[in-house]
């Protein structure tokens, strides 16, 4: 009895201490159990120490099966409650099992104090194994890290595998959100104020939180999702509903959103700003993503749904082919295909389809932020950050480079980054995305994990068509 106790304190301890040695906490659990039977129920009626032995078997192999139901996709789904869903599995099994064979209160007490304390550390061991068994995956299949294959993000080894065509769609939304937020902190600096290097920064509602670009992104792709096609009334209550002033909106579509919000059709509220020419600005281009996540393979479709998203709330030519050009760029990034190309094709405007072209010429010569911002605009404007974009997504393989470089234009920094990572992350992929960047984002209620799931959803759709 006292060998049996003392293996079983062994195992208690292993579980607290020791939980990168699976073998020494199966040991000990087997052991633990074992012991608990023994010195609380031999009296038991029918009870003997051979009866206790098969029932401590039958526990622990209950045990096993139900942590490592529980740990395993826990992990690999990065779910952060993934303990709690062990502790369940785990005690849920141990008072089963035990409660058909026992009839002592103080066994059963007992043995759940012991598995709080062994169910964490086995938990730990479980979840550790299969960020192993997720990191020899990579290797057999010749991916080096943030290569944009297996693996949703490396950031988190935990992740279960992706096809490529999620990832890229992951990267189309998350790319918006974290250009967007590592933007955000130098909005209307100039170039020469901008590091080379970028961090993100505090600024705004805090570190790696979004703005209205990405906010905007969010309840464009919800109402997508919902109403399977661009509503644009259904869409200006979407704007309405999640309009945050402290995510800092231009002040056209905020006047837009107030007249929506008063029952104004959004046709005739974007229409009746400035003068009744509409905005010229870049709003409808900067949450564009979720439309060319959807319709990425009909450039017919794609067109049309950017153009009917962007006239809820920018009535202007210029804003409208501005952000139909940034769709088909992300679509064809999305599809392998060459963006800025894909964009000269599509502009329809001869402001637009200038600079896209200054654009293409400048691939050449390798400018400087600060020369391509005088050369190709930096403005809030659609035809005059839009090419900023689309230039530094393409003159970048990493998604990090693009961005930076977008950033380092100056002037809409939040928009531009944006819409630059949008179209660099749909090409290589969210796995791409560097961890210092993913990790920071928020992840409130509708924060990283929750964009990504949208784009799962629009991927999803698209599928389907």
């Amino acid at each position: 009895m006292l060998a049996v106790a003392l293996v079983g304190l062994i195992g208690v301890c292993s579980a607290i201490l020791l939980p990168i040695i699976p073998g020494v906490l199966e040991l000990g659990n087997l052991a633990a159990t074992l012991m608990i039977l023994r010195a609380t129920d031999p009296l038991a009626p029918g009870r003997s120490h051979t009866s206790a032995t098969q029932l401590a078997l039958l526990l622990h192999a209950g045990y096993n099966l139900a942590a490592t139901l529980a740990s395993v996709p826990a992990g690999h789904a990065g779910d952060r409650r993934g303990v709690l869903k062990i502790l369940a599995a785990g005690a849920g099994c141990f008072t089963l099992a035990y409660l058909g064979f026992a009839t002592n209160g103080t066994s059963i007490l007992l043995l759940a104090g012991y598995f709080i304390l062994a169910g964490i550390g086995i938990g730990c061991a479980e979840t550790a194994e299969s960020a192993a068994v997720a990191s020899s995956r990579r290797r057999q299949l010749g991916q080096p890290r943030g290569s944009g294959g297996a693996l949703a993000s490396d950031c988190d080894p935990y992740r279960v595998p992706v096809s490529p065509d999620i990832d890229r769609a992951r990267g189309a939304l998350l790319g918006t959100f974290v250009g967007d937020a590592v933007g955000m902190p130098f909005e209307g600096a100039a170039p020469a104020a901008i590091p080379e290097r970028l961090t993100m920064l505090d600024a705004r509602l805090g570190r790696g939180t979004y703005t209205d670009d990405t906010q905007m992104a969010i309840a464009l792709a919800e109402s997508l999702l919902e109403r399977g096609l661009v509503d644009a009334e259904a869409l200006g209550r979407a704007f309405v509903a999640a309009h945050d002033p402290r995510r800092g909106y231009g002040s056209g579509t905020t006047e837009v959103l107030r007249l929506v919000r008063s029952g104004v059709h959004p046709h005739d509220a974007a229409e009746s700003l400035f003068g009744g020419e509409g905005s010229q600005g870049n709003g409808a281009a900067m949450r564009i993503a979720p439309v060319a996540v959807r319709y990425a393979d009909d450039v017919a479709a794609l067109t049309s749904a950017a153009c009917a998203s962007a006239r809820v709330t920018h009535a202007h030519p210029l804003a409208v082919d501005a952000a139909v050009a940034q769709a088909v760029a992300i679509a064809a990034a999305l599809m392998g295909d060459p963006p800025l190309d894909a964009a000269l094709q599509t502009a329809t405007t001869v402001e637009l389809n200038q600079r896209l072209t200054e654009a293409a010429r400048l691939l050449d010569s390798g400018p400087e932020p600060a020369e391509l911002a005088a050369a190709l605009g930096n403005r809030p404007t659609g035809h005059e950050s839009v090419p900023v974009a689309i230039y530094s997504a393409t003159a970048h393989e990493s998604v990090e480079a693009a961005i930076t470089f977008a950033v380092r234009c100056g002037g809409d920094t939040d928009t531009i980054g944006a819409m630059a990572g949008a179209i660099a992350a749909a090409r290589t992929g969210a796995s791409t995305i560097p961890c210092h960047w993913l990790d920071a984002l928020e992840e409130a209620p509708k924060g990283r994990r929750y964009v990504e799931s949208l784009a799962d959803r629009l991927a999803a759709a698209r599928a389907k068509r």
